[in-house]
């Protein structure tokens, strides 16, 4: 259900199946039908080439090196005219004519991958409104207040929490991605702020054993303790419960283990 169009984007039809991490379903059909050119499938195809590229290069395959930058300058320039919108943020998904203007986190993908197909100050104003209207205490927003269907209780039947399960519920593993991009966007100036959103967080942390019951939350928890490590600084934020990052990213790594 994945292809590659002749403007160099992966194409899916997600109008009556899930197709993406946003996999909620109602009555059998999604809850939020993503379809078409989907943001993160995208920016993730180009990082991808750029990284084959890269590993061309490295093995010396130069034929092999020029196909894979032809075709990811390509992707680049269908990227930026399909997705990038005049508000300076990106659509989550666009199939034909439609649009979707929901301001959804899939779009800081494309800033927090090594290789990205925006510029640096497309990527800051994407950081800028995933900031404003998606981040938490605990992790981004699967939808900005602001945008409609907002639903950001998850609470009663399984059916009820279904439909807010994307439409406004925060998800950890996601902050990791905003944090990644903050590095990578601003380095040791932002650091400070990073650590700070860190705080609370250890093995023992009744909040994160309630958010972390898909390893993949884990995850994003010892990637950035490993992102702030190698940064080079450990400020007090890191010490609190469990000392230095390196002992946050062993902890984590237990943690992991015993899921």
């Amino acid at each position: 259900n994945l292809k590659l169009e002749e403007n160099g984007l992966l194409y899916t039809d997600g109008k009556d199946k899930a197709v993406t991490w946003m996999n909620s379903t109602a009555n059998g059909r999604p809850v939020v039908p993503r379809t078409g050119y989907i943001v993160e499938f995208n920016a993730l195809w180009y990082n991808a080439l750029c990284f084959c590229a890269s590993l061309a290069a490295t093995a010396g395959e130069e034929d092999s090196q020029q196909k894979l930058l032809a075709q990811a300058e390509q992707t680049k320039q269908a990227f930026l005219d399909t997705f990038l919108n005049e508000y300076g943020y990106l659509y989550d998904y666009v199939d034909g004519n439609m649009m979707d203007w929901s301001v959804r986190p899939n779009m800081i993908f494309a800033v927090a991958f090594d290789y990205s197909p925006l510029s640096q100050d497309q990527k800051k104003q994407v950081l800028d409104i995933c900031t404003r209207e998606l981040l938490t205490p605990k992790g981004l927003r699967s939808l900005s207040p602001k945008s409609g269907g907002y639903n950001p209780v998850y609470v009663g039947p399984q059916t009820q929490r279904d439909y807010a399960y994307h439409q406004g519920t925060a998800w950890p593993w996601l902050g990791g991605f905003y944090m990644e991009a903050s590095l990578k966007l601003y380095k040791r100036t932002r650091l400070s702020f990073i650590e700070r959103q860190m705080v609370g967080y250890d093995r023992n942390s009744q909040a994160i054993q309630v958010q972390t019951k898909v390893r993949f939350k884990i995850l994003a928890y010892i990637r950035i303790f490993v992102l702030l490590h190698f940064a080079g600084r450990e400020s007090d934020s890191l010490k609190i419960g469990k000392g230095s990052s390196t002992r946050r990213i062993q902890h984590f790594s237990a943690m992991f283990a015993d899921h």
